[in-house]
């Protein structure tokens, strides 16, 4: 079964409605300071949560893969409790250089499983968005240097509707 998002980027919805982004490096659900985070990030009472992450539990998912699934039910508690839709991001293909993928493939699996035990969840696969068809990844690159030399974050994707 495939849920659909649908939404309208009308100009009223990008005039009238607030983005909030929280970014959180080195961060998952096993790892300390997440439940503050999640709080912080729940103050508001978002009626969308978009969270993408996994690589910093890597270990975690593949140990005990059960009590995995057990804490991302928990925070998923936590995130639809106020009426919130979360939208989950698998894991992103990786350079081979990092061995994650056998703990992506795993994270992922349990990502797609936690849409199906949650009807407020809806799972995106963004391997087929950021990497190539047969899985791999489209020239990855972390970081790069700008024209004045400095060394900056590389994002890969870059979206604004109301543009």
């Amino acid at each position: 079964r495939h849920k659909r998002l649908r939404w309208d980027w009308s100009s009223d919805v990008c005039s009238s409605d607030l983005v909030e982004s929280r970014s959180y490096g080195g961060i998952g659900v096993l790892r300390p300071g997440f439940d503050g985070y999640l709080a912080e990030a729940l103050l508001a009472g978002p009626d969308v949560v978009v969270v993408m992450l996994g690589g910093w539990d890597q270990v975690g998912i593949l140990a005990d893969p059960e009590a995995y699934g057990r804490r991302l039910d928990e925070v998923v508690d936590r995130m639809v409790d106020g009426g919130a839709i979360v939208i989950w991001l698998g894991m992103p293909p990786t350079p081979p250089s990092e061995h994650l993928e056998p703990a992506r493939h795993a994270a992922n699996a349990q990502f797609e499983a936690l849409a199906g035990r949650h009807g407020q969840v809806v799972y995106l696969d963004s391997g087929e968005a950021l990497g190539d068809p047969a899985g791999g990844v489209w020239g990855f690159t972390r970081f790069r240097r700008s024209e004045d030399r400095r060394v900056g974050k590389e994002c890969r994707a870059r979206w604004s509707p109301c543009t």
